[in-house]
């Protein structure tokens, strides 16, 4: 279809958005919502269990503006995830029109990380040089300029989510042999630069699938594989990060930075600031659980306190986040969503391999929210959309199997 021209414009623009954010306009977002939208006017086929739920955490989160401390956080918190819904939402009518169309957006992905990659080695004259990765970019790029917006953490998370893609593009699908060994040594590179960006998050996206595949192996030998390729992998990466140099200035301290606040050791620095957040939090919640300070009004509260006056952090963890915005109910709404997956795949996990990687997905976001703030990100609300998508999926296979049946009778 013509219009599904549109619906690619807009998801370039959104996800760049993401991926290369200081080089992008300050209007994208909403330039891209213009292209969904004027696509979502011609093709209104969409998941309505998407668009259900999408309503319910948009009218529930929308209604804490009559409780919330400040208004104006609130406004924007709202207008950070209704632009991430609208995109989302278009996503939803391009699958729903397009059967093949999810190959066609993780393509797109994919490219746009590898420009993510190469504009990295065009600006970083010389990677593993003791700084993390993000702090190299923001040199080469704005030099001794405030604004410095690269961050080393979510560098790596796309990198790691271009890991992902480019394993179900290459290797679960026919492609030639040439092929698949360059991207193994592509893949192999990739894995590097993300190391480079000391992102702890990255160490969890990497083995987080193979322990998740082991979950979903029938067969107990193929299971115990997997298990000790992944003790296998944590063994290597341990003695990556903390006996290479180049790995264990950026990576290996602060993986000892997290371990010596985990046993309540001092020089936490950065991790000890972001555990009294998510401490804080939970008292805050404490005070108000059932619908919470407003939509992003975390921050309010942290402004207002006197470990983070001035500030204005957020709680980088997106349960504590929400339990403290819109309170237990909220939780509940925005999470129902992961409980619906659960219940509608359940058994069907195993019966391709994009229901797996959907299965891997899951438990790598219900991870990773323990560790950033991901109700108003692109890629999550997009893996999200992506989430339902399988549901549909699986039911119309379900019924269409079920209706065989009857005919033979």
């Amino acid at each position: 279809m013509k219009s599904d021209l549109l619906y690619i414009i807009g998801l370039v623009l959104a996800l760049l958005t993401e991926i290369l954010p200081p080089l992008m306009p300050i209007h994208t977002p909403e330039l891209a919502d213009a292209f969904f939208l004027i696509y979502f006017a011609i093709n209104r086929n969409y998941s309505k269990a998407y668009f259900r739920w999408m309503i319910a955490v948009t009218a529930f989160f929308t209604l804490s503006f009559l409780w919330s401390i400040e208004l104006w956080e609130c406004y924007w918190g709202l207008r950070m995830m209704i632009t991430v819904f609208i995109g989302a939402l278009a996503t939803s009518c391009y699958l729903k029109s397009n059967p093949n169309g999810i190959y066609t957006i993780l393509k797109i992905y994919l490219a746009l990380s590898m420009v993510l990659l190469f504009f990295i080695l065009w600006n970083v004259d010389q990677l593993g040089s003791g700084m993390r990765l993000g702090t190299q970019l923001n040199d080469a790029v704005f030099g001794n300029e405030q604004n410095r917006m690269f961050n080393s953490n979510v560098i790596a998370m796309d990198l790691c989510y271009a890991v992902y893609v480019g394993y179900i593009l290459l290797f679960q699908r026919k492609t030639n042999t040439l092929i698949k060994l360059l991207a193994i040594v592509a893949g192999v590179f990739v894995v590097y630069v993300i190391l480079l960006t000391g992102s702890r998050k990255s160490l969890l996206m990497l083995l987080l699938p193979l322990i998740a595949f082991s979950i979903l192996q029938k067969k107990k030998s193929k299971t115990l594989l997997t298990l000790s390729i992944v003790v296998g992998s944590i063994v290597v990466a341990g003695e990556l990060i903390m006996d290479i140099p180049a790995f264990y200035d950026v990576l290996g301290k602060r993986v000892e930075d997290a371990i010596n606040v985990i046993i309540n050791k001092t020089g936490g620095g950065e991790d000890e600031t972001r555990w009294l957040l998510v401490l804080s939090g939970i008292e805050w919640f404490k005070e108000k659980p059932i619908l919470g300070y407003g939509l992003n009004n975390f921050r309010v509260l942290s402004d207002r306190s006197s470990l983070f006056m001035g500030f204005n952090f957020y709680a980088h963890n997106n349960y504590v986040e929400l339990l403290v915005d819109v309170g237990i109910i909220g939780v509940l709404i925005y999470y129902s969503c992961y409980f619906y997956f659960l219940k509608n795949l359940k058994g069907h996990f195993t019966d391709n391999q994009y229901n797996k990687w959907i299965f891997v997905i899951i438990v790598v976001q219900l991870f990773l929210d323990t560790a950033t703030v991901s109700y108003y990100s692109v890629i999550s609300n997009l893996i999200l959309c992506l989430c339902f998508h399988a549901v549909d999926i699986s039911r119309e296979n379900s019924l269409n199997s079920l209706n065989s049946i009857k005919i033979k009778k």
